[in-house]
């Protein structure tokens, strides 16, 4: 998240926790409070049905056998650590992180989905162009559930990438 315009792409939910995280994180843990309450609950889907909107590629992904089960198994392995983890996680993906990435020579493999309704492709294609050694994989027709949606060419990705990094001249 290199701007709060970034922000606008968001769902209500994710949006106001992303201001929150951003702008006021003291208020942050209340936020927080009432999420994690219904993740503890009987009614986790109701938590995450909205971070995913009827008739978004991210809704279709959700709606496969056992991969909301697994979504929510993630949830609940969070909240288990305690809100403070998801507290560490809003902070961590609302902020800009340009400068620790300019501070490093490290080559960077940025695999995005077209329709990812959290970090629009667009800004991760200029985060990418600002950077010589960045590369950007576009997943054409799929949003923020990549790994979910397609495991086989998201995985080939990372291994193609490790395999190119770990080779010597």
């Amino acid at each position: 998240i290199t701007s709060i315009e970034q922000f606008a792409a968001m769902t209500p939910r994710q949006r106001a926790v992303a201001y929150t995280a951003r702008f006021a994180p003291a208020l942050l843990p209340a936020v927080l409070r009432a999420g994690i309450a219904q993740i503890d609950s009987s009614s986790a889907e109701k938590f995450m049905t909205p971070l995913y909107p009827t008739g978004s590629r991210d809704r279709e992904v959700v709606n496969r056998p056992g991969v909301a089960d697994r979504i929510i198994e993630g949830y609940r392995y969070t909240v288990a650590q305690g809100q403070k983890a998801f507290q560490i996680d809003a902070w961590h993906v609302t902020r800009d992180w340009s400068a620790l990435v300019a501070g490093s020579d490290c080559p960077l493999h940025l695999i995005h989905g077209e329709l990812d309704p959290v970090v629009s492709l667009r800004s991760v294609r200029e985060f990418a162009q600002a950077r010589a050694r960045a590369h950007v994989v576009e997943i054409e027709g799929e949003g923020q559930l990549l790994l979910y949606a397609r495991p086989g060419p998201v995985l080939a990705e990372v291994a193609d990438f490790v395999r190119r990094c770990l080779v010597q001249p």
